[in-house]
């Protein structure tokens, strides 16, 4: 194998309380009569507010309120839980589970919980917003690798436009029904060990991702499963091949415990998730273990399919010029990177360089308002380097973006 394993943690303890970062789950009947009485208590301008909003489908009466949950929404997707808890009041009444909180508490929870995650990506459907005096409602799109949902939440401001509640209501359908997944999950255990006890050791191997059932083509269907099948290194695309990978997995340990070779339990940990987007989805399979050797193992793959066609996207497909885009990537590289300007990119310690040199990584997905780069171990240093960051916003590269592309609403 040539990828590497860290253990992902499943903190499902922080589920409940991180409900709207992710945790997906419904509230009682209780709490959705508390948020519907509080969100329709305001007075009679409030209530032409949101009477206007809900016309129009979109928070018209307030777009200060549109822009903090664009906010709250991009830095998690960015893991900036410092900056979170400033869009919250000093005291904070209720975050999901948590009641009578700070901004500070949550943010430290939340980023204890999604620091272990892969993939992590927030995104509001803000032309669904709906605004009634100062309580908003709105979707929200959560996952990370192997974990989607969408939740209607509220929030609740303050006269500042501080967040001082923010309520899960409910679970919702996906906005897209274009593409019908469904999910999959193959476990193999050594002698039958329990591999979700992490206080012991465990040699297992665990692959849970999503196949896309139906499709507007099965030219469409079949790419973006052939992907994610190759992405677990099943030999063919098929979830009995994985099982029979899994199986081997299992047994090349054992094979190396009778030989005494083995020193630790071995770990193969999958996860993958297909994000739909309308016109086009994003696919991305990452993969975290041990199986011998002087350290751990782990890959990522990350795609995008055109939802018409099938056809896996590439730099080209979406921009006129990549080597134009290469300059942008380089100063966007260097200051995420804190690359001082006395040294080159390949000078402080990657195999990359700036500008013409520079070398985009092979995975990456094209999120609502920017493009996310996902650097794999050695693909831009040594393995004693972690992978670098890149993320560009389209409104960074407006004047690359092709107009007749998957992208050309993001200049309009």
């Amino acid at each position: 194998m040539k990828k590497t394993y860290s253990i992902f943690v499943l903190a499902f303890v922080l589920m409940a309380a991180l409900a709207s970062c992710g945790g997906g789950k419904k509230a009682n009947s209780g709490e959705g009569k508390d948020s519907s009485s509080s969100a329709s208590s305001g007075n009679s301008e409030s209530e032409g507010s949101s009477e206007s909003s809900q016309s129009g489908g979109s928070s018209v009466a307030d777009p200060k309120m549109a822009e903090v949950i664009q906010t709250y929404c991009d830095d998690f997707s960015s893991f900036k839980y410092k900056e979170v808890k400033s869009l919250f009041a000093p005291n904070v009444k209720q975050y999901i589970g948590m009641k009578n909180t700070t901004g500070e508490a949550l943010a430290n929870e939340a980023g204890r919980f999604l620091s272990t995650k892969r993939f992590v990506a927030y995104s509001p459907d803000l032309d669904e917003l709906k605004v009634n005096g100062k309580t908003a409602t709105v979707p929200i799109n959560i996952e990370w690798a192997g974990y989607q949902t969408r939740v209607s939440t509220e929030i609740e401001f303050n006269d500042d436009y501080k967040i001082v509640s923010l309520k899960e209501l409910k679970t919702l359908p996906p906005k897209y029904d274009n593409l019908k997944t469904s999910s999959k999950k193959v476990v193999e255990t050594y002698q039958g060990c329990d591999h979700t006890n992490k206080k012991e050791g465990c040699t297992h191997y665990l692959a849970a991702y999503q196949v896309v059932e139906t499709a507007p083509s099965n030219a469409v269907k079949d790419s973006i499963n052939n992907y994610i099948y190759k992405a677990l290194d099943a030999p063919e695309p098929s979830e009995a091949a994985v099982r029979k990978f899994a199986k081997n997995f299992i047994k090349g340990f054992d094979e190396m415990r009778k030989s005494g070779s083995v020193m630790s339990d071995f770990v193969s940990d999958s996860y993958g998730s297909i994000r739909n987007m309308g016109k086009y989805a994003t696919v991305s399979v990452s993969t975290s273990g041990y199986a011998g050797g002087s350290h751990g193992f782990e890959s990522i793959a990350v795609a995008n399919f055109d939802l018409n066609t099938g056809k896996k996207l590439a730099l080209i497909d979406l921009v006129t010029s990549e080597e134009a885009l290469k300059k942008i990537a380089t100063k966007i590289f260097r200051k995420l990177n804190q690359i001082p300007d006395d040294k080159t990119i390949n000078q402080f310690g990657y195999t990359i360089d700036d500008n013409e040199k520079f070398v985009f990584a092979n995975s990456f997905a094209l999120k609502k308002n920017q493009i996310e780069f996902y650097y794999g171990r050695y693909e831009a240093g040594p393995y004693v380097m972690p992978p670098p960051m890149l993320t560009i916003k389209y409104s960074e590269i407006k004047d690359l973006i092709k107009k007749d592309s998957i992208l050309g609403d993001k200049v309009k």
